[in-house]
């Protein structure tokens, strides 16, 4: 009697475990979709997105490579780590060597095949980048506006610009008898669990609010991915690449930082998200308190080290205004960071790079006004602020770790 008894208690313990894992708040769910931001060593964009197909299976794709090198020592060990053989589409979002030099490599390794899809905004500056793909007879989809506007001259016309403008579509090319061919169009990219959006198709050069001769970081394509957790709730992750960076500082004709504008306009249309990736890793006037407050984020992802920001902060004010303090220029120079804090939902605020300068002007000097007694900044037993690469997990709620 006492035999049976054991044997239906072991039998029943199965059942118990699986019922638990079934019950607690859906946590399987966080090993079907994922988000990794990549640590870099320095600033620099790569975001890895896990979801599954229809069949369960495990899908890929990447946001970006940041450097050459960046490629070699942390995106291809990752991959080979973690068992991941195929990435199935890859975004551009602009053509400085810090978003797309990784690319480059990737696009030229085992990773990618004709079953993968290139994204990117054609320009004379990628088309290298499409060679690459047509040899792996990859397809590609060519992110274009919506509606091409006139010439925009300033700000105020950025802002008072419709919707369509913004928003894009995408004209879908694959290789049928030889030759590449329109296929398809589509308003965003199907992705297991994701949806993704992308904004900014515009070639913003060819237009006289552009206060420089070229301006690569203006044209950045940005991605909102959206999933429904399992009671039709959408979870929504924000990535604004280098839109909104520092160009047309020093312009007083209705032009000054026209890039920042254009990343405000575009977050009017997004709206409220749960996960933002910083403009332009951080730096000084790539982000205002009117952006924040349109996405009102809960979580901040600076890829990029809090002292890289303040330290060239402080070099940048100091030279342009000889007679200020370090302090007043550390105050300009990261007029970006503390602009997050206008986001009312704000929970944490995460450094991909860390304090990776060792000692220095630290996050809770520059937001002590601001920091509640547990803390903004994640940080690490000692106090500095953590480095390393930030995973966002998906069930039933987000879950952000570093």
């Amino acid at each position: 009697m006492k035999r049976s008894k054991l044997i239906a208690v072991v039998l029943f313990i199965p059942f118990i475990i699986c019922l638990i894992i079934y019950s607690n708040g859906g946590k399987k769910m966080n090993a079907k979709s994922k988000i990794v931001f990549f640590e870099l060593g320095s600033k620099g964009n790569s975001t890895l997105v896990k979801t599954v197909d229809n069949k369960g299976n495990p899908i890929y794709g990447i946001i970006d490579g940041g450097k050459p090198i960046n490629y070699t020592k942390q995106i291809e060990p990752y991959l080979t780590e973690n068992k991941i053989s195929k990435i199935h589409f890859v975004i551009v979002s602009h053509m400085h060597d810090d978003h797309v030099g990784g690319i480059d490599k990737l696009l030229q390794s085992d990773f990618v095949d004709n079953e993968t899809t290139l994204y990117l905004k054609l320009t004379p500056k990628s088309e290298h980048l499409t060679n690459y793909a047509k040899l792996k007879e990859m397809n590609i989809g060519v992110i274009e506006p919506l509606s091409v506007p006139d010439n925009v001259k300033n700000n105020n016309e950025v802002m008072s610009s419709p919707d369509s403008i913004f928003q894009t579509q995408i004209k879908y090319y694959s290789k049928a008898d030889g030759n590449y061919a329109n296929t398809n169009m589509s308003n965003n990219i199907s992705f297991g669990e994701f949806t993704i959006t992308i904004y900014n198709g515009v070639d913003w050069n060819t237009h006289d609010v552009v206060n420089e001769d070229w301006d690569e970081n203006v044209n950045s394509l940005t991605c909102l991915l959206e999933r429904k957790d399992s009671k039709g709730a959408v979870q929504r992750i924000y990535l604004s690449a280098d839109l909104g960076e520092n160009s047309g500082e020093n312009s007083t004709d209705g032009r000054e930082q026209y890039s920042m504008v254009i990343g405000e306009r575009i977050s009017q249309i997004v709206g409220q998200v749960d996960i933002y990736q910083v403009a332009h890793h951080g730096f000084y006037f790539s982000m205002n308190e009117e952006t924040a407050r349109n996405l009102n984020f809960k979580y901040a992802i600076v890829t990029n080290s809090y002292n890289e920001i303040a330290y060239k902060g402080i070099a940048k004010f100091q030279k342009k205004y000889p007679s200020i303090s370090e302090t007043e220029a550390l105050d300009i120079g990261t007029n970006t960071l503390k602009a997050l804090f206008s986001s009312e939902d704000l929970v944490k605020v995460l450094f991909a790079d860390g304090e990776n300068y060792g000692t220095g002007f630290t996050a809770y000097e520059l937001i002590k006004e601001l920091q509640p007694s547990n803390g903004y900044v994640l940080t690490d037993k000692e106090g500095y602020i953590k480095n390393g690469n930030i995973i966002v997990e998906f069930g039933s709620d987000i879950k952000v770790s570093q």
